[in-house]
Formats: structure tokens, C-alpha cells, sequence
């Protein structure tokens, strides 16, 4: 039997899909512990109810250390990188999930047989405005995201030019894979009054529009559609809140 003890915790909320986030977390040897490689992460959507346990395979791991973890036990190493979400998971899980005959040793005269390590400051975030386009298109009839790095100025639907990069790679995907209809949902912040608010969402929703087309998408995939101020994300009483609900949504209305 090849016995594994696995770190669990319950997310405070779950993964966005294809949203990228970056992991991180520290290990230290214990003192005359066989030093080791392996140390890796993943995310499930239930929880491994048996963290004392034989080896956990058939998970997808979003982090691994392949490098033996050494130094002395008051040395601390960091394990960290990004991966992008592939469900909406509410579980990591850290430990070992490769055989003994995967798994590089490193053992010392006075090593004990087994290997054991402190694992601390364990951080799991998002990050800004990142998400995996190609990712988001596969996903089923009907999803809806929010193109979060296309930004306006109020009231106005002129597409900022720090939203170029993402609205080339949306056209990219949308040229790879013909098949792929979208709807663009316009939103704007409560700044004025409905009707005025419903125009300038419809503009924001065919500017993004003929964006696509100019790059080459055919307009006969592309559909707009303005929702005005009527489905806020974020709170209207600042600024910051105000630029979030300025915004372009793709809907996914069929995959071929």
C-alpha cells in the first residue's frame, strides 16, 4: 500500500470557469525526513472525504513541484503558478498524487522511512480580468461572460483602446471556429435616465460588434442586445463600481 496524507480545505467560494488564478503555498522538510518531490494541487467540486488514505490519482492537477523539495528543516520553499479554472470547484487539495516508482527520493543515513513535511501560508486568488477565451467559448448554449477588460468612458460608447488586446483574441476565436454564434449584451452604470442608458448600452453592445466584423467575422453570427442600467454587477456609488458595470457580456448561442 502506498499511504498518502492529503491537506484539504473548503473554498470561501466557488472557481469561476476559465477565470485564471494563482496558487501558492510553502513546505518545509521535517528534520531527518526523506526529502521528495511531487508536491502538487488540485481542485474538486466534492470533497476527498479521506485525507489519510492511499494514493489519490485521476485528478487533474493545477500545480505540481516536479523538483525534490530540500534544504534544511528551518527552510522554507515556495510552490506557486496559475492555472485557469476548468469547473466551478469549491476544494483544494494539496499532497502527493504519483506513485513511489513516479516520485524522486532523496534519503540521507539518517533518514526515517517516510517523508513528512509543514505546509503553510497557503494562498489561492484570482486574478484580475483574466480569463481563458477559448476556454469560455466551449462552454455550453447559453453561458454567459463579461468581456471584462472592454472599458467606455461614461456615457459614451467608444471602445477604450487598452480593450483592443482582448477584443482581437474574442474575434480570433470566434474566426478558429465558424460554428460559434454569440450574442453581445450592452450594460451601463445608472448614470442618467432608462431610455438614455438603454441606447447607449444597445451602441456599447454594436460597437463590440463591429469590432468582430471588421476583423473578419460574419455579421450573420453576431447579435446585440442593450440592457441599460437593469443588471448591475457592482455598486453605482463610486467610480470604480460605476467602470465595472460599463460593459460588454458575450452569450453563447450555439456551438457547432
Amino acid at each position: 500500500m502506498q499511504c498518502r496524507e492529503y491537506i484539504e480545505v473548503k473554498l470561501e467560494e466557488r472557481l469561476v470557469p476559465c477565470a485564471t488564478y494563482y496558487l501558492e503555498f510553502w513546505l518545509n522538510p521535517v528534520a531527518n525526513s526523506i526529502r521528495v518531490n511531487n508536491f502538487g494541487a488540485a481542485v474538486l467540486d466534492k470533497p476527498y472525504l479521506d485525507p489519510y488514505a492511499e494514493l489519490l490519482e485521476g485528478v487533474d492537477l493545477v500545480l505540481n513541484e516536479d523538483s525534490i523539495v530540500g534544504g534544511a528543516p528551518n527552510q522554507w520553499h515556495k510552490v506557486s503558478g496559475t492555472f485557469v479554472a476548468e469547473s466551478p470547484a469549491l476544494f483544494l487539495i494539496i499532497g502527493n498524487f504519483f506513485s513511489d516508482d513516479e516520485t524522486l527520493a532523496q534519503k540521507t543515513a539518517s533518514s526515517i522511512p517516510y517523508s513528512f513535511y509543514l505546509l503553510d501560508d497557503v494562498l489561492l486568488r484570482r486574478v484580475p480580468g483574466a480569463y481563458d477565451m477559448a476556454c469560455l467559448l466551449e462552454q455550453p448554449s447559453g453561458t454567459v461572460f463579461s468581456l471584462e477588460e472592454v472599458y467606455f468612458d461614461h456615457n459614451r460608447h467608444i471602445i477604450k483602446p487598452n480593450s483592443f488586446p482582448s477584443l482581437e483574441e474574442l474575434a480570433t476565436v470566434l474566426l478558429d471556429n465558424p460554428g460559434l454564434t454569440i450574442e453581445l449584451h450592452g450594460h451601463t452604470d445608472d448614470t442618467g435616465n432608462s431610455d438614455s442608458n438603454q441606447e447607449l448600452s444597445s451602441q456599447r453592445a454594436e460597437a463590440v460588434q463591429a469590432f468582430l466584423i471588421n476583423k473578419g467575422v460574419d455579421p450573420s453570427r453576431l447579435s446585440t442586445k442593450g440592457f441599460g442600467a437593469t443588471k448591475a454587477v457592482a455598486d453605482n456609488t463610486d467610480e470604480a463600481g460605476r467602470q465595472l458595470n460599463r460593459r460588454v457580456e458575450v452569450k453563447i448561442i450555439q456551438q457547432d
